[in-house]
């Protein structure tokens, strides 16, 4: 469900006889086609669907099936792609010398794979030297103050009904430069 383009489903119809039998069916976008089926037994029949546009997605088609006597039976049959919950990792406590670089990504999965992160912290005090690139969770820069900062991180995917996580709270100390 991480393709932006709208998927293909395959939704699947179980025929069922109690005599033995060849039986037609026909799906509403238009494929067709007979099976036997046997005393008591059951055949599967499948259709692929493209969903909609809209997200999650989900697609559906409705089969008919009319037995040896004429007479016609229809269901319709669905189906929806949801996305994982999305989850984030905390990257655990930082140490950074002042002047040296820096750099930490902050691991995210789940949701439709299309992210914002933001940031805050508790204290008010965000990392003068440090950015967060808001499109791919890394905190980089090369920070000139020696601090200690204690930040959180939210993401939140692009759903049409968003799902947000927090990596609860994290440290990042810059150190000063050993004398």
């Amino acid at each position: 469900c991480t393709d932006p383009n709208p998927p293909t489903f395959t939704v699947t119809g179980t025929i069922s006889s109690d005599k033995a039998a060849t039986v037609a069916y026909k799906w509403s976008s238009g494929k067709s086609g007979s099976v036997a089926v046997a005393a008591g037994g059951s055949v599967n029949v499948s259709e692929g669907v493209t969903a909609g546009a809209a997200q999650p997605w989900s697609g559906g088609d409705t089969l008919t099936v009319t037995s040896p006597a004429s007479v016609s039976n229809s269901i319709k049959l669905s189906t929806t792609c949801t996305y994982l919950p999305l989850s984030v990792t905390n990257p655990g406590d930082q140490s950074v010398t002042v002047g040296s670089p820096f750099s930490v990504k902050v691991p995210v999965s789940g949701g439709n794979g299309h992210y914002t992160f933001s940031w805050s912290s508790p204290r008010g005090n965000l990392p003068k030297d440090l950015t967060l690139n808001s499109s791919t969770g890394v905190i980089s820069g090369t920070p000139q103050v020696a601090q200690a900062y204690i930040l959180n991180v939210t993401v939140t995917d692009t759903e049409s009904s968003p799902q947000t996580a927090s990596t609860g709270t994290f440290y990042i100390n810059v150190n000063s430069p050993l004398t």
